[in-house]
């Protein structure tokens, strides 16, 4: 029975409370829901709110103990609770002498998407395996839904054209936000999809071997991708060396007027500019190595920015330091020439691995960039993450 009490606290307060739950703890949201009524229906829709489904083909042929059986068991007797999921993440893991079964379901996966009317995002986790016909069916007719605005594949191939990625999104409606990870090919041959890009996206991460991105890239150019690339808002890659910086500057020309913010991730191994054409936000993350020969870190954040930032309005930059670094202050000569065109706010937030200290490492930067310091705009934050334990910030 619940506690008279649970009316002293404003409901508001309580679901601020809940909201602070992260929907791991499933424990502990179960224990919220038997605190009082007035914690019940919050815990309960958070309880709910997503699911995470990691299986094998040695589980999944033991329904007794596969989680994709038992959920949707579950989820055919309780519609209620099914109505209340809103994020689904499907993890298939398998060992190359068993495969996985993803490639040949064409029963359950199809039937767990069919239970969720409320879905609003999708994430699916593979270990460079294909999906079958019949999820890929169930894929694209969620995708063409308008409540489904989040989708994330991670190292799923799309070998054959009539399995073509592009083919997912051939009937969406409502602009999605799009992330990919890894995967090998994307073919965009399919005899019924429009001959130019029609249906929105608001959002795409790409995060690929160079040669696949190459191909997602042309996927994306290409004159039959369902696509809307104009749409696009917001554009985060992932490159480890930014020598491979021409293949996204490809994207980033056919979006230089239209594109809102973008986010790059990188290292200071090799740096080469990337074209940002009208961009007004960049937030940029460069994890520093100790390269041989040194590439000092504003150094590579230079090269990286390259000189076409007049647009620029807000920029975040993002350094990752692995070794204790002396800054030298000639060193800044180049990004503050760059950074005192930035319109109106520039931050710097520099983690430091090891027992390094930060002690007067942002006064250091700062000095480092007399123009934009000078400009009042300038916000440098540091934290060090010690070897054994513990973190500060400056």
């Amino acid at each position: 029975m619940y506690k008279r009490w649970d009316t002293l606290l404003p409901q508001e307060l309580v679901d601020a409370i809940i909201d602070e739950i992260p929907v791991e703890e499933t424990l502990t949201l179960q224990a919220c829901t038997l605190v009082a009524q007035s914690f019940y229906s919050r815990a309960h829709k958070r309880l709910f709110s997503t699911a995470v489904l990691r299986s094998s083909r040695y589980t999944h042929h033991r329904a007794k103990f596969d989680p994709y059986a038992r959920f949707f068991h579950y989820m055919a007797r309780t519609p209620n609770d099914a109505s209340q999921v809103t994020d689904l993440r499907l993890h298939d893991f398998y060992l190359p002498i068993s495969g996985s079964w993803l490639t040949e379901d064409e029963v359950l996966v199809p039937a767990i998407l069919n239970l969720l009317p409320n879905l609003e995002s999708l994430a699916i986790n593979c270990l460079d395996t294909s999906l079958s016909r019949a999820i890929m069916a169930s894929l694209r007719k969620l995708i063409a839904t308008p409540k489904l605005l989040n989708i994330s594949f991670s190292k799923v191939l799309f070998r054959r054209d009539s399995l073509s990625f592009l083919s997912l999104f051939k009937d969406s409606v409502a602009p999605k936000n799009i992330q990919v990870h890894g995967g090998l090919k994307y073919y965009e041959g399919i005899d019924d999809l429009p001959s130019t890009g029609v249906n929105p996206i608001n959002s795409l991460a790409i995060n690929m071997y160079p040669s696949a991105a190459t191909d997602f890239v042309d996927c994306l150019l290409g004159s039959r991708c369902p696509l809307d690339l104009l749409t696009l808002k917001r554009l985060e890659i992932f490159s480890m060396w930014m020598k491979n910086a021409g293949i996204f500057n490809r994207l980033l020309r056919h979006l230089k007027d239209s594109l809102e913010e973008l986010v790059v991730h990188t290292t200071n191994t090799s740096a080469r500019p990337i074209e940002l054409g009208r961009i007004p936000k960049i937030e940029c993350h460069v994890a520093c190595k100790n390269t041989c020969p040194p590439q000092p870190p504003l150094v590579a954040l230079a090269k990286i920015f390259g000189t076409s930032t007049h647009h620029l309005e807000y920029v975040e930059m993002h350094l990752r330091l692995a070794y204790a670094y002396e800054w030298d202050v000639s060193q800044g000569e180049a990004l503050d020439d760059i950074m005192a065109q930035v319109k109106h706010q520039v931050q710097m937030f520099i983690v430091v691995e090891g027992n390094a200290t930060t002690c007067n490492m942002a006064e250091q930067v700062k000095a480092s960039l007399p123009k934009l310091s000078a400009r009042g705009i300038f916000n440098v934050e540091t934290r060090v993450i010690p070897t054994m334990g513990g973190s500060s910030l400056d």
